[in-house]
């Protein structure tokens, strides 16, 4: 994947800011104020798409939707479920670390993160590409 380097430091800088203010949630005992946790997973998200990083932007978006659950009252503020948006959250700051090296494995990685944040709120995993249809005509 290749990204801009003024893109990309920009991205850096600027995920690295939401991910440190985000790690400060996850580590209090009470739920956060819900516009702020929403508004720095939605920046998260945004950084990452503007840098072209689709696959960082998929488990962002993991992390947007656990802040909105948690809004809506639809996600509980157990040890439980802030480990998993903690772990999340350590996972993207070493994915942003490796920005500059981006590789197949890491994407794999951001794409298998929001699907674990996904299913953490309760919702569906993205459906797996399915193979191409083999050739009926035989040829």
């Amino acid at each position: 994947m290749t990204v801009p380097t003024g893109r990309l430091q920009f991205f850096t800088l600027e995920a690295s800011d939401y991910l440190e203010r985000l790690a400060v949630i996850a580590a209090a005992p009470t739920p956060p104020a819900s516009d702020d946790f929403v508004r720095l997973a939605r920046a998260l998200r945004g950084t990452a798409l503007m840098a072209g990083l689709n696959p960082f932007s998929q488990a962002a978006s993991g992390v947007e939707q656990i802040a909105k659950a948690c809004r809506d009252g639809q996600w509980d503020w157990t040890p439980a479920n802030t480990e998993l948006l903690a772990d999340g959250i350590e996972e993207l700051k070493r994915l942003v670390r490796r920005a500059g090296e981006w590789s197949d494995a890491d994407s794999e990685a951001a794409v298998k993160l929001g699907s674990r944040l996904v299913e953490g709120v309760g919702g569906a995993p993205p459906a797996a590409p399915r193979p191409a249809p083999a050739d009926a005509s035989g040829g």
